[in-house]
């Protein structure tokens, strides 16, 4: 084939600038050579090489968002005439087939294990839902090129049936240390940063806060009216620093540059496989990145980070007393937490970084277009 390879990406559910498919994925293509286009919500743009098409903005309903919005998608990048077209959602698999048949390669990314239930379904529909998904998923994976996953257990249960797998993680992209900010006062600084949910435990952290003295807990991201009420009620609310959702490039200097501690207390959602866990979500490495110390849940796969890299703890995320145990620990001891996040941002540099899921993205890529 002459000329470059023309790549598409397509979602219709996440927005244009995601971290995983535009940062990580659709740049690291086109620094590589391949024309790439990103099909998604949002306005069109070009970006550090990458010709952003936006749809408008997605619908509130998931049923319009995975029917028609979906289906407009899909239309939009079949326009564009590339030779692969990479999936990032569940959904779009329903169109697999059909660009199949215009002779495109394409590529089905799974960010999420889908095996599990859904708990926005109602009850009755959820395990119905979660079994013809998984047929569909089967059936359909065996007409894909390739297979992109980040749970060990999708990779087990299709690379099978797949022609071309590979298992990238949401690894950070290599970013120079934060500039750490010189403090007059000697509060113990706890950050976090992402979605402010039930899933990560805050209204325990609360608890395990509320009779330690000179310590802050400064948080940001979205958070529902609801959860967010509860946690105003909840004792430890005085310690808390909410600042609401804000920008992404903003959070290494507004939230982990003058912390002490970063906390990734995760719960055992079922997407974690219970005590299992799995190395697609950021929060982790993100804090890592910061060379922080963190506190983190005792998932088999985190602790072999953790522990094995000296730095940080492991606890049940359920448990208040181990949480306010491990902080005691982390404030009595300043030289050894300080030692835990220079190993934490060492680890990153050395392992747990975008450039290793990088050079096997790329690998995959040649494998994939080396009939073009």
């Amino acid at each position: 084939m002459t000329g470059k390879i023309k790549v598409c990406h397509i979602t219709n559910v996440h927005a244009s600038d995601d971290a995983r498919i535009f940062h990580k994925e659709c740049v690291s293509l086109a620094a590589a050579g391949y024309e790439v286009a990103l099909v998604a919500p949002g306005e069109s743009r070009e970006d550090k090489g990458v010709r952003v098409i936006g749809c408008g903005e997605k619908p509130t309903s998931r049923v319009k968002r995975a029917t028609s919005f979906a289906k407009k998608i899909v239309k939009t990048a079949l326009e564009l005439d590339c030779d692969v077209y990479h999936l990032h959602d569940p959904e779009l698999l329903l169109y697999a087939k059909r660009i199949k048949r215009r002779g495109k390669l394409v590529v089905f990314d799974s960010h999420e294990d889908y095996f599990f239930e859904k708990d926005y379904l109602p009850k009755p529909l959820r395990k119905i839902v979660s079994r013809a998904y998984l047929a569909y998923e089967s059936n359909i994976m065996k007409s894909l090129d390739g297979l992109i996953c980040c749970y060990r257990k999708t990779r087990e249960r299709l690379e099978p049936k797949c022609k071309l797998c590979e298992m990238i993680y949401n690894f950070p992209l290599k970013t120079p240390p934060v500039e750490r900010e010189t403090r007059s006062d000697d509060r113990f600084i706890i950050g976090y940063a992402g979605g402010v949910d039930g899933f990560w435990n805050h209204e325990r952290i609360l608890e395990a806060l509320r009779d330690e003295p000179n310590v802050l807990y400064r948080v940001a991201g979205r958070c529902g009216d609801e959860y967010l009420a509860k946690l105003r009620a909840t004792p430890g609310w005085d310690k808390v620093e909410f600042l609401g959702k804000i920008p992404f490039r903003e959070v290494q200097s507004r939230i982990y540059g003058e912390a002490n501690l970063g906390v990734a207390l995760l719960g055992y959602i079922p997407e974690c496989n219970g005590k299992e866990g799995n190395m697609s979500n950021t929060k982790l490495f993100e804090i890592m990145n910061a060379g922080l110390p963190v506190l983190a849940t005792d998932f088999d796969l985190w602790k072999d980070v953790v522990v094995a890299n000296r730095c940080g703890l492991c606890v049940n995320p359920y448990d208040v007393d181990a949480i306010r145990d491990a902080i005691r620990y982390f404030r009595s001891h300043p030289d050894e937490t300080a030692e835990m996040g220079r190993n934490a941002r060492k680890a990153i540099e050395e392992k747990y970084n975008w450039n290793v899921d990088e050079a096997k993205l790329l690998k995959f890529y040649e494998r994939l277009t080396e009939s073009i």
